[in-house]
């Protein structure tokens, strides 16, 4: 995946969002709740990106 090193979060516990470390690639497994998406965890993977990016680290790729 690029030479990247990788870090899995974990959307559905919450475990890795904010372990999410500068230039790896996070791999992005949807939680599902009654065959829809889990909104709430995506809200809080797109708020750690943003609060990464506010603190000029490079974003994780997501995959």
């Amino acid at each position: 995946m690029g030479g990247y090193p990788t870090t899995h979060a974990d959307l559905h516990s919450g475990r890795g969002i904010h372990d999410a470390l500068e230039g790896t690639t996070v791999l992005v497994h949807l939680a599902t709740a009654n065959g829809r998406r889990d909104v709430d965890m995506m809200r809080t993977l797109v708020g750690s990106l943003r609060a990464l990016r506010a603190a000029g680290g490079e974003p994780p790729h997501l995959v």
